[in-house]
C-alpha cells in the first residue's frame, strides 16, 4: 500500500499537510471524504485511497 502513496503528487501532498497544520483538514473530515466517494471506485482506487488518508492521518 505504502507504494500508492509514494506515486501521490509531492503538490498535492504538501498541500494536504498543509491544510492539517492550518486546521482545515482532520481525520474525520478524510474519513467523510472517503465514505462519499468510496461508491464511485474500483477496489484498487479504494485501496489507493485508503492507503492515501491512513498516511495523510499518521502524518508519515
Amino acid at each position: 500500500m505504502k507504494r500508492y502513496f509514494d506515486d501521490l503528487d509531492p503538490a498535492l501532498a504538501a498541500a494536504a499537510e498543509r491544510a492539517r497544520a492550518e486546521g482545515k483538514l482532520n481525520d474525520a473530515a478524510l474519513e467523510d471524504f472517503f465514505a462519499r466517494v468510496r461508491p464511485f471506485l474500483d477496489e484498487v482506487q479504494i485501496q489507493r485511497l485508503r492507503a492515501m488518508i491512513d498516511k495523510l492521518k499518521t502524518g508519515e
